[in-house]
């Protein structure tokens, strides 16, 4: 729960697969964040979880759970193939 939140600088947020949960408001108040890619490991995602983040675009599977969250929440966002992720150093 709000593990980045009011981070200023973020621009590019990628999610490891490993992870399966994004608790409420993770990402709450990053104003500068512009894409949070979410892989289809996450299987459940709190509410609010980009409040304040007017800018992010989440990038996602189809039919994934990132993906139904945007659709339910009005977030805007992209889908993509899990091919298309960026690697993690």
């Amino acid at each position: 729960r709000w593990a980045f939140l009011g981070e200023g600088e973020l621009e590019e947020i990628i999610v490891p697969e490993t992870v399966q949960e994004l608790e409420r408001e993770a990402f709450a108040g990053c104003r500068s964040l512009k894409r949070l890619y979410i892989p289809a490991s996450v299987t459940k995602i709190g509410m609010l979880l980009l409040l304040d983040s007017e800018q992010a675009v989440i990038f996602c599977e189809r039919d994934s759970c990132a993906h139904r969250y945007a659709e339910e929440w009005g977030y805007p966002y992209e889908l993509i193939d899990s091919t298309d992720v960026p690697k993690l150093p």
